[in-house]
């Protein structure tokens, strides 16, 4: 008789080939059946490792992350990916100005994680992987700063000791506070560092396209633009917290025959850099905790904002929006990913845990939104869920317009 663990194996690889099936050989273009694929898979490479392997290996992640950052600050991914063919590790070695011996370390551990292709004693080729960092800068961003909650990370079993092991909801007193012994926002404190600031501000350019675009895939004609006033002096969107108006962009090279004004709202230190956008974008500096200035427009947008916030101040966030908006016509759209309630992916709650440590927010299930949006008079009309794991869109409006 076949022991549950290979009886839970050869259920994994049922449900996989049925998925395979499904997709009649396109899996790769159908989102939703990409990801759940690559979900199934995680689990299955768990699965078929030994127990002790599996916890081994996840004590060793660090070195991972530590390995992909040393390889972005060699410019490893770039001289690597310059071109098909494979580089000798001799010639890696003369570009990037580092140690042969350091860097068979570092490539032999990203050809293990599947980043780099090793095809003989010292030499590789680049992957899928290799060419993206290579042509990303945002990426590249990432990396970096991904790297720089590392320390937040060491310190988090002790901070969870000394706090009772209660779930971060103070901006002044979370985990990042903690770590770097300071009572200012994250926000705050990285704004101190104009570095710091580009990194993160490129790094979000990107994160915000690497998905389906809402646009693309949301029915904006149908549910937004043909209710609106079409009047070219009315405000159409407004972006809280926009950015650099990557949403915006996005939008009006989508419908550029809409009718109305395009808002960016951000802090006047975003606000400056926000100098490659639209000439139909509106840039208004603006903090999201005090008044809303623009009264009525038919929709107020903010992508990947409130997962950066506890949930008292995302209370306070949707307030503000609230007392400006139209009954009856104004929507309000949350461009967030939103957490499964059961069998959540990967990503999305590593997106969790990267908000809790950083910001003291949370990325939310379906129902906490709602909760949070009753909080301050307004109503959940819908969740649209967005193809594959990418972010969907929470639309909303003020209560009293539902009977």
């Amino acid at each position: 008789m076949a022991s549950s663990q290979s009886t839970r194996i050869s259920s994994l690889i049922k449900e996989l080939f049925a998925i395979e099936q499904e997709s009649a050989g396109y899996i790769y273009e159908n989102e939703n059946l990409r990801t759940d694929a690559a979900h199934l898979v995680r689990k299955l490479a768990v699965a078929l490792e030994r127990p002790q392997e599996v916890i081994l290996m996840n004590s060793s992640m660090p070195a991972q992350t530590a390995a992909v950052r040393i390889a972005v600050d060699l410019n490893l991914f770039l001289h690597l990916g310059d071109g098909p063919e494979s580089k000798d590790i001799s010639e890696l070695a003369m570009k990037t100005g580092a140690d042969a011996e350091l860097l068979i370390r570092i490539l032999r551990l990203l050809s293990a994680m599947g980043w780099v292709d090793q095809v003989g004693n010292t030499s590789f080729k680049p992957t899928a992987i290799t060419r993206t960092l290579k042509e990303s800068e945002s990426l590249q961003a990432g990396v970096k700063h991904m790297y720089l909650s590392l320390p937040v990370y060491g310190k988090l079993p002790k901070y969870f000791a000394q706090y009772d092991y209660k779930s971060p909801d103070d901006v002044h007193g979370g985990p990042f506070q903690y770590a770097h012994g300071i009572k200012e926002t994250t926000f705050d404190y990285w704004a101190k560092d104009p570095i710091v600031t580009k990194i993160f501000n490129t790094f979000m350019t990107g994160v915000r396209g690497s998905r389906p675009h809402w646009v693309h895939w949301f029915p904006i004609q149908e549910e937004l633009i043909n209710g609106s006033s079409g009047k070219d002096e009315d405000v159409l969107l407004v972006d809280l917290g926009g950015g650099k108006g990557h949403d915006l962009n996005k939008f009006i090279t989508t419908f550029p025959d809409a009718k109305g004004r395009y808002v960016l709202e951000d802090l006047p230190v975003v606000i400056d850099d926000a100098y490659d956008r639209n000439p139909r974008i509106e840039a208004l500096k603006h903090d999201f905790f005090q008044e809303q200035p623009i009264q009525g427009a038919r929709i107020y947008f903010m992508h990947h904002v409130l997962h950066d916030w506890p949930d008292d101040d995302v209370v306070r966030i949707f307030s503000q929006v609230a007392q400006a908006m139209k009954p009856g016509y104004s929507r309000l759209l949350l461009g967030e990913n939103v957490l499964q309630d059961i069998d959540c992916h990967l990503y999305p709650a590593l997106l969790d845990w990267g908000m809790m440590v950083l910001h003291s927010g949370m990325t939310r299930t379906v129902g906490r939104w709602r909760s949070l949006l009753e909080k301050a008079g307004l109503k959940l009309v819908k969740y649209w869920a967005p193809p594959g794991d990418g972010d969907g869109i929470v639309e909303a409006v003020l209560e009293k317009n539902i009977a």
